[in-house]
């Protein structure tokens, strides 16, 4: 196990607390790798960070190194007491503990310039996503470390496209920045992961988001059927309207859904919206 993670792995091993398997605790080992995630937060002097998940503070090392203020959101409380001792110090951190789906982060960000890091916690993604793209005050950027499928999932184009990938799209311009194996984990993950950038934006406007969504999640719900057919079945919009909406901005009549791009979502949205949203 020590030649899989040559770096931290025994200030790791030596500290009190251990990684919760309840919480998804897999904490990253490899300097070259937090190196590199800091490297890509591309930190401005006025930035406020906001990191998930910091767990023991590896990452939190790197983003300290910049005087900018940075909000720390952690769940476990022992991580939390291990995080106000080793930062003691530096006055521009803040340890919140809280559970970041539940966290209101409109006091601390709102108005403000702040990009989002971290090595979050894998079971939260599918809702966490959204919630950074939707739900919270726009940030200028965000960094996180997912796994490597999800990531792959929320950059994909068709013929490969998803619920994930349209939904993702829709509100952020995501890219992978790289792969990192699960021997730079400890304890070792069953999966590899890798590091995404979102870049937020704002295509699908607030008061559409709920209807785009109904739309795509209908055009999926059988992905083996064709995507009008399925709009058809799961909307109460008529087999014509449909049909000529298709037609309109040239979607082929057998066309699935995972072969649909983002730009003919919005068209199609844009079409049929009044007769069901």
């Amino acid at each position: 196990m020590a030649k899989e993670t040559p770096f931290i792995f025994k200030p790791l091993l030596n500290r009190p607390t251990r990684p919760n398997k309840r919480l998804g605790q897999h904490f990253l080992t490899d300097q070259s790798v937090l190196k590199k995630i800091t490297a890509a937060c591309r930190i401005e002097l006025k930035d406020i960070i906001v990191e998930i998940g910091p767990g023991k503070g590896a990452l939190t090392k790197y983003l300290a190194a910049y005087p900018n203020a940075i909000i720390t959101v952690e769940k476990d409380k022992a991580l939390c007491e291990t995080l106000e001792q080793q930062f003691r110090n530096q006055k521009n951190i803040s340890i919140v503990r809280a559970d970041v789906l539940r966290w209101n982060p409109i006091p601390a960000v709102s108005g403000k310039k702040y990009i989002v890091a971290g090595n979050i916690p894998y079971y939260i993604t599918g809702k966490l996503i959204p919630m950074l793209l939707q739900s919270w005050p726009r940030p200028q950027g965000i960094i996180l470390m997912v796994q490597k499928e999800v990531a792959e999932r929320m950059t994909a184009q068709p013929p490969h496209a998803s619920i994930m990938s349209i939904m993702t799209q829709a509100y952020a311009a995501p890219r992978i920045l790289f792969s990192v194996p699960r021997t730079r984990f400890y304890p070792k993950p069953k999966v590899d992961s890798a590091v995404i950038e979102l870049v937020p934006r704002q295509l699908i406007p607030i008061n559409d988001q709920k209807g785009f969504k109904k739309l795509v999640c209908a055009g999926f719900s059988h992905p083996r059927k064709y995507c009008i057919s399925n709009i058809c079945e799961k909307l109460p919009i008529s087999k014509h309207a449909c049909a000529a909406a298709r037609a309109s901005i040239f979607i082929q009549p057998t066309a699935r859904a995972q072969e649909v791009s983002l730009a003919l979502w919005m068209k199609l949205f844009a079409l049929l919206k009044t007769q069901f949203f």
